[in-house]
């Protein structure tokens, strides 16, 4: 049986949410699903989400049917990449010990939090109150930071299976006695209202994206002077680069998976920084880029780039804060 807090965070919660067909409210009609207010007389929209093992199920049968090949493909590659670990590996995270396979890239995020945390205090000070919104979260380790900071959060993710996934959420629910909502939709079609959150972050995750898409899907639900914040991207000055990194990366998949993995949802596994800014500002965005980058790191950089010209360009992990202009 669902208990009165429960319940009240399911009725809250609800009143968020959207029609991800048609942008309609949703409304609840058992403790564990909303249906669109219009499915009644649209009959073009009959779609109804449950919520299922604390995850509300916010995809379309024609967003399922997309999305199928990547969520058939995705979680057996990330266990094979050996990112499916034990409870005490997410526990620590984002601290790693040094010799753990994934060190180096936990190095980069725990940079990137640093900065995003100065962030947050320079723009929204005291966020108790205030509504957070992870996109691509995971297995939620920076939504588990941001409840821990005091938002209100949600983690948003396609992934519900396997351990890394939004349903190692749960873990950090029941460790910490925190609470944040988990929700399985598209980050091109957010199911929720206009002007609903107060943050928003990306971390490790727009790359997978309809970038463009992705960002005006974002300035509408962030409130005026919402602040957004894309980390954990690999980021290049011109698309060849990342081109090729994103070939190789698909070489080594083929070969840990013995097939050909399957296309990423929308994005192309990388992002060039011109390109980036000038989908945030057209998307309404006033920018900052923060560098997240050790000054040897920035010297070691530039003169490999100078003594092997010939080199594959190293990808670059700033931290890029948007805020929501008032119009």
């Amino acid at each position: 049986m669902m208990d009165d807090l429960e319940r009240q965070r399911t009725v809250g919660f609800s009143e968020l949410m959207r029609c991800p067909r048609c942008g309609a409210k949703c409304r609840l009609t058992r403790p564990s699903t909303v249906v669109c207010v219009d499915c009644v007389d649209r009959f073009d929209c009959v779609d109804r989400f449950d919520c299922v093992d604390g995850i509300w199920r916010m995809l379309t049968e024609q967003q399922r049917a997309r999305f199928a090949p990547f969520l058939e493909s995705y979680p057996l590659q990330r266990s094979r990449e050996g990112w499916e670990r034990d409870e005490a590996y997410y526990l620590s995270l984002p601290q790693v010990p040094q010799d753990d396979p994934t060190a180096q890239i936990w190095r980069i995020r725990r940079r990137s939090l640093i900065a995003i945390e100065d962030e947050l205090h320079r723009h929204l000070g005291n966020p108790n109150g205030a509504v957070a919104l992870d996109l691509g979260a995971g297995n939620c380790w920076l939504s588990r930071r941001l409840a821990q900071l005091g938002f209100t959060t949600v983690a948003l993710d396609l992934n519900v299976q396997g351990s890394d996934s939004l349903t190692t959420g749960l873990m950090f629910i029941q460790h910490d006695k925190l609470w944040f909502d988990r929700v399985q939709a598209s980050m091109d079609r957010l199911p929720f209202g206009d002007q609903a959150f107060d943050l928003c972050t990306v971390s490790a995750a727009l790359y997978y994206s309809d970038v463009p898409t992705t960002l005006v899907e974002a300035y509408r639900v962030l409130r005026p002077n919402g602040m957004l914040v894309i980390s954990d991207s690999p980021i290049y000055s011109a698309p060849a680069p990342g081109v090729i990194m994103a070939m190789e990366q698909r070489q080594t998949l083929s070969r840990v998976l013995g097939r050909e993995p399957a296309d990423l949802p929308g994005g192309h596994g990388f992002l060039v920084e011109s390109e980036l800014l000038d989908h945030l500002h057209e998307a309404g965005f006033r920018v900052r880029v923060v560098s997240t980058e050790r000054p040897l790191g920035r010297v070691r950089r530039r003169i490999r780039a100078l003594l092997q010209p010939q080199k594959r360009e190293e990808a670059r992990f700033p931290v890029f804060v948007g805020i929501k202009s008032p119009r």
